[in-house]
Order: structure tokens, then C-alpha cells, then sequence
């Protein structure tokens, strides 16, 4: 009988090692993705100018819907691996064809593709995959974790995209290098998803044609509230895209340190605090980091780009926790789908807007945002939330 204990605990160490190494790999590869696709926004609008970059943003983001209503038919119908690894080289694809583009009409029709395909990569990704090989009671500490390292994309695709046009004019004789080195976090996410372990899932039949995996109609209040959040992020950013490469660079890694402090605030500070002290403080740190967005002074632009950071990571944590929580049986993938495209549509209109106005009254427009945001959680989203929530997860900090 102590053989069959020790080989039982010993069966369970190892799945417990799978599913950790299963999650670092995603995280990687997760990573990886959003740097190569947050890096797509300095080098286009350096090399074809704002107007570019603005339908080139919109055709990626209407992308994002294309698959969105066969998102179930494609899991439960195809090996779940197979889709990520093939929708992540299709998304190198129109990279290398974006060498020898001149008209910048084949670049908006190329980042429309790339948004259909980085669609289905999250699909599989963010929605099943760190899912099916978690057990319950850590699934909502990995969908925290993919989603930290998402956001943390964007300082780092920030900083390949600024640099990668001035490494490319020391290397121009060699014209396939801006495609070696702007492609290579989607080959490290290739590789990373290679190196994950997926268990073989019988074929389950699918509609077509659903909102599974998709939108939850239900959930709109906080898809709403999801995207005034993240479109309060994108004019932030699309403000700073004129600016000095250098001083960009510099402040892209304040704003990823504010993404870890972030994290590192949710498991000390926030873990058995009430559910809006971590929204209000998010709050808080965004209106701190606007008013001193304002000042002349490149320094405290620098506290500004750190502030700013703690406040999204706090706010886009607990707006997915609230997702998670709205989410009945077999209703998580949905509902993380939910937040990853209402992040993404009110980034995609933030930072279209932060170009084309591209002065201080966007960031007065942001205040003003920030105050409707924080009225509307008060007021409605928190009480509807208290009233729906169908179980009560408690959060432990990741």
C-alpha cells in the first residue's frame, strides 16, 4: 500500500511540474506575441506616417473579430496545439512580404490578416490551452499571469520598434535582417508552444457558427467599462509616438516596471483586500500619472510612464478577475475572450485618437474618461456585479 501512495504522490509532483513548465511556456509565448505585435506600431508609423498606422490599428482590430464566431468550432473541432502553432507562423507571413511593400494600402490589408491570425493564436492560447492544462483551483492564478505578460508586450515591443529602424540602416545591406529581428519573438513563441505538452482531446461536435469562446452579451456593462480603461491607455501611448526614439525607450521601461510592481502590489497589498480597493487605487495611480503627463520636464514624464503602469496593471487585473467571476460552467474561455477584445477595441480607438489629436487636450480628454470610469464603477458596475457574480473566487494575490 506505500508503493501505491508513493507512486501516487510521485504522479502528482510531475503533473504539477507539467502544468508549471506548461504556464512559464505560455507566459513566454504570450510574451513574445504582443511585443512582435506592439512593435508593428512605432515601425509603421516611423517608415509610413500617422495616417498609415491609424487604418493600419483599425484593419488589425476589426481582424480581431473576423474568427471570432468559429472560435468554438475551431477547438473542439482541431487539435488545440495545431491551431496555435499554425496561426502563429501565418502570422510571420505578412511580416516578410511587409520588406517590399511600398503602397500602404497592401500594409493595412496585411495588418488586417495579422489580426485575424493573433486572434486565433489567443484563442488557443489565452482561452483554452493555459485552461485545459491547469486544475480548477489554479486556473484563475494563470489567466492573471497571461494576462501580466501580455500587457508587459508593450514596453517591449515598444523598445524592438523604436530600435529595429536604426539597427536596419547600420545593416541595410542586408535586407532580410528587419525581418530576422522584428520576427524573432514570434519564433521564440513558436518554439514555446512546440515545448508544451497538450494530452490528446477527442473531436466534440461544434456549431459553426456561436458566440462560445467568443462575446458574452451578458457581461457588456464590464465590456464597456473594459474598454473606456484600455482607451485611456492607448491615448497615453499614441501621444507619446512622436517623440524622440531615446527618450520613448527610456520611458518603455518605466512603464514595464510599472507592470511588475503591479504585480507584485496584488499578492502583497491587494490579496484579501475588498474588491474595490484594488480598482480605486488603479484609479488613483492613472490620475496621478496624467496630471504629471502634463509637466515639461522629461523626469517626471518618467514617474509619469511608472505611475501610469502600476495603474493599467491594477485595473485590466481586476477587470479580468471580474470576468472570471461573472463566469458560469464552461463559460471561462468566453469570458476571457470578452476581456481581450474589449481591451483591445478601446486601445485600438485610444491610441487612433492620442495620434490624431496628438496634444495636451487628449490628455484633459483622458481625465475626463477617468472620472466616467470611476463614476460608472461606483455607481453601476459594482453594485450589478455584487448582484450577478455567479461564485465567489477569492483572490490570492497572482
Amino acid at each position: 500500500m506505500s508503493k501505491n501512495v508513493t507512486k501516487d504522490f510521485d504522479n502528482t509532483c510531475q503533473k504539477r511540474e507539467g502544468a508549471s513548465l506548461a504556464v512559464v511556456l505560455m507566459c513566454l509565448a504570450n510574451l513574445m506575441l504582443n511585443t512582435y505585435v506592439f512593435s508593428l506600431i512605432p515601425i509603421i508609423y516611423m517608415q509610413w506616417g500617422a495616417v498609415t498606422t491609424i487604418f493600419s490599428i483599425l484593419a488589425f482590430t476589426m481582424g480581431l473579430f473576423v474568427t471570432g464566431p468559429f472560435n468554438s468550432w475551431f477547438v473542439e473541432t482541431f487539435p488545440r496545439k495545431t491551431i496555435c502553432l499554425k496561426s502563429i507562423f501565418l502570422l510571420l507571413l505578412p511580416s516578410l512580404l511587409l520588406l517590399y511593400i511600398v503602397d500602404s494600402i497592401w500594409v493595412i490589408l496585411f495588418l488586417g490578416i495579422q489580426g485575424i491570425c493573433f486572434a486565433t493564436v489567443q484563442n488557443a492560447l489565452c482561452n483554452t490551452l493555459i485552461n485545459d492544462l491547469q486544475v480548477s483551483r489554479n486556473r484563475t492564478r494563470g489567466d492573471n499571469l497571461l494576462n501580466k505578460f501580455g500587457h508587459l508586450g508593450l514596453p517591449f515591443g515598444w523598445l524592438l520598434g523604436f530600435y529595429l529602424p536604426m539597427l536596419s540602416k547600420q545593416f541595410s545591406t542586408i535586407p532580410l535582417f528587419s525581418f530576422a529581428v522584428s520576427a524573432s519573438p514570434v519564433i521564440i513563441a513558436f518554439l514555446s508552444v512546440i515545448f508544451i505538452r497538450v494530452p490528446l482531446k477527442a473531436p466534440i461536435h461544434a456549431k459553426v457558427f456561436s458566440s462560445d469562446r467568443f462575446l458574452r452579451l451578458s457581461a457588456w456593462p464590464l465590456f464597456l467599462l473594459t474598454v473606456i480603461a484600455a482607451a485611456i491607455e492607448g491615448v497615453y501611448i499614441g501621444c507619446s509616438l512622436s517623440w524622440n526614439p531615446e527618450m520613448i525607450a527610456a520611458n518603455a521601461l518605466y512603464l514595464g516596471g510599472g507592470f511588475l510592481i503591479s504585480l507584485l502590489l496584488q499578492k502583497v497589498v491587494f490579496a484579501d483586500a475588498d474588491t474595490r480597493a484594488e480598482f480605486v487605487s488603479g484609479v488613483v495611480f492613472l490620475l496621478g500619472a496624467l496630471l504629471l503627463f502634463l509637466h515639461p520636464l522629461d523626469i517626471v514624464h518618467s514617474a509619469s510612464f511608472l505611475l501610469f503602469g502600476i495603474g493599467i496593471g491594477l485595473l485590466s487585473a481586476r477587470l479580468l478577475i471580474y470576468f472570471l467571476k461573472l463566469s458560469g460552467h464552461c463559460q471561462r474561455g468566453t469570458s476571457q475572450n470578452t476581456h481581450f477584445l474589449g481591451w483591445r477595441l478601446g486601445f485600438a480607438i485610444g491610441i487612433v485618437a492620442g495620434i490624431s489629436i496628438n496634444n495636451n487636450r487628449i490628455i484633459y480628454i483622458s481625465l475626463f474618461l477617468l472620472a466616467i470610469l470611476f463614476v460608472i464603477y461606483l455607481i453601476l458596475i459594482h453594485p450589478w456585479f455584487e448582484k450577478n457574480k455567479d461564485r465567489d473566487l477569492k483572490f490570492n494575490g497572482y
